[in-house]
């Protein structure tokens, strides 16, 4: 059994949230109050039951390693769930599963999966040095198909964080890309969804940046500041906001602009998060 941990400010309010939400699963799920005040859940479709425990400023889960739904359930009601074994929070995103198996293949290039996104071949792999890699799924998909004992190691994964806490924060931000070769040939530290050149502004722009601090305890970003600055063509945004030592940046979609001397100017959001 894996005992996970749900913070609470008041857990049985977050007890009673989650009961009633299981219970809308007539036929494939039963709830039954348990002797110490929490709940024993009983799935049509798994042969072991999962219990709900209350404790101080926290719930229990424990569930077997091949229930998967427990954990993603309670995520949906957007609580979060600190895992013990990776000693880490888990991924707030549902899709995102935890790989208890050992696959062989990972062996061979020393690395231990530990996430998958649901119904794929995208999985994330932690190196000997607690690194979180992002598997290339296109080469995993043709090695699972061709075994072979000649590796490749270059084309295998690539790393897109340097410890578990910090790929979390990350993902959960949505700054961890998805695409392996996206990752492999570009810097992933840099999102820009503006569609704007940022390495050569063409025109004058306005700038928002907002930054963030990284808290790995609380596997968090939270605000710090939000300045406006005015860019000049020519330059990359990022010389011109000085941005040497950062985890990642954020460029946001939506454009706004500013009348500055009667002249439209468009203005960005820049969200830059920092190591704290």
């Amino acid at each position: 059994m894996i005992h996970y941990s749900i913070p609470s400010t008041h857990p049985s309010d977050d007890l009673k949230r989650i009961v009633d939400y299981l219970l809308t699963f007539v036929g494939d799920i039963q709830v039954k109050t348990a002797a110490n005040g929490g709940a024993k859940i009983i799935y049509s479709n798994l042969p072991t039951p999962s219990t709900l425990t209350l404790k101080p400023r926290r719930l229990e889960l424990a569930c077997s390693s091949e229930d998967n739904l427990s954990v993603t359930l309670i995520r949906n009601l957007h609580l979060r769930i600190f895992n013990p074994r990776f000693k880490a929070f888990l991924p707030n995103d549902p899709n995102i599963l935890e790989v208890n198996e050992v696959l062989p293949i990972f062996k061979q290039y020393h690395l231990a999966p530990i996430f998958r996104y649901n119904h794929s071949l995208v999985y994330f792999a932690k190196d000997n040095k607690n690194r979180i890699h992002l598997i290339n799924r296109h080469l995993l998909e043709y090695l699972t198909d061709h075994p072979q004992k000649k590796l490749f190691p270059k084309e295998f994964s690539v790393v897109v964080a340097q410890s578990i806490n910090q790929f979390i924060a990350l993902l959960d931000r949505g700054l961890i890309p998805l695409s392996f070769y996206q990752c492999l040939n570009n810097d992933i530290k840099v999102i820009n969804l503006s569609g704007f050149d940022i390495d050569k502004l063409a025109k004058k722009i306005l700038v928002e940046k907002i930054t963030f601090l990284y808290n790995s305890a609380g596997q968090t970003f939270s605000q710090n500041t939000s300045d406006i600055f005015e860019l000049v063509p020519g330059r990359p945004l990022i010389a011109q906001l000085k941005l040497k030592k950062f985890l990642a940046i954020k460029i946001a979609l939506d454009i706004g602009y500013d009348i500055k001397n009667r002249t439209l100017i468009p203005k960005l959001k820049v969200m830059v998060f920092l190591d704290n």
